[in-house]
């Protein structure tokens, strides 16, 4: 086989994989539950709690990630109506979502992928970019963080429904020394990252959100958030770097590397701030197993 010309014409299209998971296909009924609760500006604290607590399962991977170092409330968060007050109605929907999207990537079997690890690099990514967000000295940066946590969502819808191709794409990128996003371009004429937006499209996510998972490969093409995105790009190569030590990532990514400009961060003095989400990945892996 010609690995590098082995394009498929099969007409597959983004939309094609998402629909074609019924789990899926439109979003978990609890996450939209929440999001018109929230949509409402008369919600009350107990009209979201109760609602969330009426999924065991969510409420208690809310709390689980309410207390996780990358919150960092000074106490204990031992009850979901408390964790709704502290976080507010945007970072609320940003953890409902995050768990909604675990909870059901975890009830899907990937022979292709292990969870632990895809959760682990994932969760490598978001603190990465929250790091840098916060570097950058940006207001917003939790945004960021559910994004990167979500950038590579893409990845488990097709390994569910194409594995063979997927396959085909591992097998370029591992033996033929090629970018694994060109590889699943040739082969399927899309890439993991096209089909993570359209998921979070299906949702209705925020827009920082799904474009950060649409651009991350290609900030430059997002139409709002550019920024945002490029900061998650980053982040995602220097999560691939497998090292929060700076002199190791330099080597990975040279500090005249365009994904540095592109997300407006000078490599020199960085130290600090990998030191920081060295420590807050530490802290925060349970949170996935």
């Amino acid at each position: 086989m010609n690995m590098i010309n082995s394009r498929h014409n099969l007409g597959i299209t983004p939309a094609d994989l998402v629909s074609g998971i019924v789990e899926l296909a439109s979003p978990p009924e609890v996450y939209i539950r929440i999001t018109d609760l929230l949509d409402n500006a008369r919600y009350t604290v107990a009209d979201v709690a109760g609602t969330i607590e009426k999924d065991p399962g969510m409420a208690a991977r809310l709390l689980k990630l309410a207390n996780s170092a990358f919150f960092g409330f000074p106490s204990e968060v031992s009850s979901v109506s408390r964790a709704v007050t502290l976080v507010g109605s945007r970072e609320l929907r940003d953890l409902v979502l995050t768990t909604v999207v675990i909870e059901v990537f975890n009830g899907l079997p990937n022979e292709l992928v292990s969870m632990s690890a895809f959760w682990d690099n994932s969760l490598r990514c978001a603190v990465l970019a929250n790091a840098l967000g916060i570097y950058q000295q940006q207001r917003e940066p939790e945004p960021i963080y559910v994004g990167a946590l979500l950038h590579e969502v893409g990845h488990l819808v097709m390994y569910r429904k194409i594995p063979e191709l997927c396959r085909e794409a591992l097998l370029q990128h591992r033996y033929a020394d090629r970018a694994l996003p060109d590889a699943e371009r040739d082969i399927l004429g899309f890439d993991y990252a096209a089909v993570g937006a359209y998921l979070m499209r299906a949702w209705k996510v925020p827009g920082l959100v799904e474009q950060v998972v649409e651009y991350h490969l290609r900030p430059e093409a997002a139409p709002d958030f550019a920024l945002e995105a490029a900061v998650v790009g980053l982040s995602r190569r220097i999560g691939q770097a497998m090292t929060f030590d700076l002199g190791e990532i330099m080597a990975v990514i040279p500090p005249d590397d365009a994904a540095w400009r592109h997300a407006g961060i000078v490599p020199a003095g960085l130290d600090q701030t990998l030191a920081v989400a060295e420590q807050k990945y530490l802290a925060s892996c349970a949170l996935f197993h």
